[in-house]
């Protein structure tokens, strides 16, 4: 099982990533460093860690929030963790069901010469989804065909909680 980069968002729904993350693999907590005005980083990373990420990368110079970020600025800080820079390369990229996470995910799929399922609702362990169509009638199951599988989570996921961590590996 590898490393499955999780963009977070939103740091309050970091468990429904992070929950999905750890059915998969390794869950790695993506998400801005932060300001002085935000929660303690100690606090952040024990609260990523209490959902179930196992490592922490913190990227310096982005906004609190990831909205206020160039989706092509954080999708090649994504490129660049998926090859590897952590020491293992990325089994799968997990990012927030929101139009933020869709622009980032498909920008990461182009780079990356990969492809993108949006809006899954559950993903298996060998990374194919199921997601809701036809005005969420009908399930289907997806999969990426060629290339890192690169998914959004849609508001309907339900995963299992995570098992807390209680020092996640922090990085930067």
């Amino acid at each position: 099982m590898g490393l499955i980069l999780t963009l977070i968002e939103d740091d309050a729904a970091a468990a429904q990533l992070l929950g999905t993350a750890a059915g998969l693999g390794t869950p790695v907590a993506v998400a801005p460093a932060g300001s002085g005005a935000d929660p303690p980083e100690a606090e952040r990373v024990a609260a990523f860690g209490a959902a179930g990420a196992a490592r922490v990368v913190l990227v310096e110079g982005a906004a609190r929030a990831w909205p206020h970020a160039q989706p092509g600025a954080v999708a090649a800080v994504l490129a660049d963790l998926a090859a590897g820079s952590l020491g293992e390369d990325a089994a799968a990229v997990l990012a927030p069901g929101d139009a933020f996470g869709a622009e980032v995910g498909a920008l990461l799929a182009l780079a990356l010469d990969s492809g993108v399922v949006t809006d899954a609702i559950r993903i298996a362990p060998d990374f194919s989804a199921t997601k809701a169509v036809m005005a969420e009638t009908a399930l289907v199951d997806v999969g990426v065909a060629r290339g890192l599988p690169i998914f959004t989570i849609g508001a309907a996921a339900a995963p299992e909680p995570a098992a807390p961590v209680a020092a996640p590996v922090v990085s930067r």
